[in-house]
């Protein structure tokens, strides 16, 4: 027992010597990372967007005529903006002139 104790107190001295023997480290320098670096110029850009869709007029109108006969001229389409007091329809006259010859011979022949 008294060889155990005669080791005991080497090893121990040991130990704490080679727990302490070695100087601290330094610590590790942390590496910068590298950043992008971007110069921006001033562009021109629309103002302008573009979507697609349908638009509907709120205030509509159906025409109608008194008179029949062929259409002459249209001079606006469907959905147009028309100003107030403008001729949407042009007929020819090729009807009412033959019906107005007929009517004037029915009273030449009744006179």
């Amino acid at each position: 027992m008294n060889t155990w104790r005669s080791l005991l107190g080497p090893l121990w001295a040991a130990t704490l010597v080679a727990c302490s023997a070695g100087a601290p480290e330094a610590p590790a320098a942390r590496a910068t990372p590298e950043l992008a670096a971007l110069t921006l110029q001033p562009e021109s850009a629309l103002r302008e967007r573009v979507w697609d869709g349908v638009v509907e007029a709120i205030n509509q109108a159906t025409l109608s005529a008194q008179t029949g006969g062929r259409v002459l001229e249209l001079p606006y389409d469907v959905n147009d903006y028309v100003p107030a007091g403008a001729v949407v329809v042009r007929f020819t006259a090729v009807e009412q002139q033959s019906g107005q010859r007929r009517a004037q011979a029915a009273l030449a022949a009744a006179q």
